[in-house]
């Protein structure tokens, strides 16, 4: 799939999942307070959260459609890993905030009326939360983003936390108990874990993380086909999106090889690599020569 396509279908997906979230925010925002439930408000308030996060993840794959610079040769495909950080950021705001909500109704309970009517219109949004989750996870098959990823989590971690809203609200008429407050201290529990989670995920690939295991068998049995390479002292994964990675391996040559013959060998591995790994592959020897131009570059 080319570049542009996929950043265009992503974007489809992601403004349809920033409307859904804006109508069901919407609902429980007004059902939140007209019943004086700080569960259904603070779920609101997420659901709001989440329609921003997705707004700043298109900006962020807008800039991603632009060309290549010579400022930055290398293009704008980490934009999206910076996206979904500041996704899993809202996530993580909302249940602190949800934490600091629920605490303070623990102290000071209000009276929470409760409707069956309230009660089906909100279990109705956990219902479009399940399917806002199986689109982002159908459509994530095949364009693998981390921001849809990470928004399937959160649409179904939200519909679980409906669940328990719905729980927490239907109890909530037994004000000396305060269930109230003390559901929504729970879900803040889990929304902050759920968002600490992501936020790591996230973090680490801002900074850059080694090859995955797997990855790195994949290419040691490429070599190991290999009788002209002895051994490989080092791979190195430079990652610039899910478009754009280049794994840099140092490779020793057998020492009778001569320059054609392991620039033969260079080009048969970077093009089985290509091939069956889906990876841009660039082989140096200890003292940094590939059999190309831009051998020298570790980038």
């Amino acid at each position: 799939m080319q570049k542009s396509t996929r950043i265009n279908r992503i974007i489809v997906v992601v403004i349809s999942g920033i409307v859904i979230n804006f109508v069901l925010a919407s609902v429980k925002l007004y059902v939140g307070v007209s019943s004086n439930s700080i569960i259904i408000f603070s779920d609101a308030i997420h659901n709001f959260m989440d329609a921003a996060g997705l707004f700043i993840a298109i900006l962020g794959f807008l800039l991603m459609r632009k060309e290549s610079t010579s400022k930055f040769p290398e293009g704008y495909g980490r934009v999206e890993y910076l996206a979904s950080f500041l996704l899993s950021l809202a996530l993580l705001g909302t249940g602190i905030y949800f934490m600091y909500a629920s605490i303070e109704r623990m102290f000071y309970p209000y009276l929470v009326t409760f409707t069956w009517l309230r009660f089906a219109v909100i279990g109705s949004t956990a219902i479009f939360k399940v399917l806002l989750g199986l689109w982002y996870k159908y459509n994530n098959k095949t364009l693998d983003s981390g921001v849809l990823k990470t928004a399937q989590l959160d649409s179904w971690l939200d519909a679980f936390i409906t669940i328990m809203t719905l729980i927490g609200y239907s109890l909530a008429s037994y004000g000396a108990l305060r269930l109230d407050a003390i559901f929504g201290i729970i879900l803040s529990v889990i929304i902050i874990i759920g968002g600490l989670k992501l936020f790591l995920e996230n973090f680490n690939a801002i900074l850059g993380k080694r090859p995955t295991e797997a990855l790195t068998k994949s290419i040691n049995a490429l070599i190991a086909e290999s009788e002209s390479i002895q051994e490989i002292s080092q791979i190195r994964l430079h990652d610039y999106g899910v478009a754009r990675q280049i794994v840099v391996i140092t490779a020793r040559f057998n020492p009778d090889l001569n320059t054609s013959q392991i620039e033969e060998v260079v080009k048969e591995i970077t093009d089985t690599a290509h091939n069956t790994l889906n990876i841009e592959l660039k082989v140096c020897m200890d003292g940094g020569y590939n059999g190309k131009k831009e051998a020298h570059e570790e980038n």
